[in-house]
């Protein structure tokens, strides 16, 4: 039998097989497998189309996209709260981070926090207005300031 190829949309709400011949039980146990894993999971009564599918080998192209899509709104959020002046400096530099983060989840399957103390973040802005920007991305991140001293 010939391997199934599984394709995500952009959300990742939607998963999508594709077997060239009969599923023989593929959706039944793909639904019992993501069931398992918490998800919620039923077989499409028709073709959804999303805007794109995404392949195993795109998942960075999304990963980037993604990490690029949230250092905007961070840093737009930033701006607009008035955290740091011109914060659109740190738009580079948090999306790196960010797609690090990502990438490290995938390749592990272990989803940590991103890591706040990297240099091309550190480097961006003197440190008093880094500390500005440190606070608010943890209270962004839910991480209480006096939980992190403990």
């Amino acid at each position: 039998m010939s391997p199934a190829r599984a394709a995500v949309d952009r959300e990742g709400h939607l998963l999508r097989l594709s077997a060239p011949e009969p599923d023989g039980g593929l959706v039944a146990r793909v639904i019992e497998l993501m069931s398992s894993m918490g998800y919620v999971a039923e077989a499409a009564a028709e073709e959804v189309v999303p805007g794109r599918w995404y392949q195993r080998h795109e998942i960075d192209e999304l990963s980037a996209e993604e990490a690029s899509v949230l250092a905007r709104r961070w840093v737009d959020s930033m701006s607009s709260a008035g955290v740091v002046p011109a914060a659109q400096r740190l738009f580079g530099p948090l999306s790196a981070v960010l797609l690090d983060t990502f990438r490290r989840a995938a390749r592990t399957g272990i989803i940590e926090d991103i890591d706040l103390e990297d240099p091309r973040l550190r480097s961006a802005l003197p440190d008093v207005e880094w500390l500005n920007v440190r606070e608010w991305l943890l209270l962004r991140l839910g991480v209480g300031l006096d939980q992190e001293q403990d």
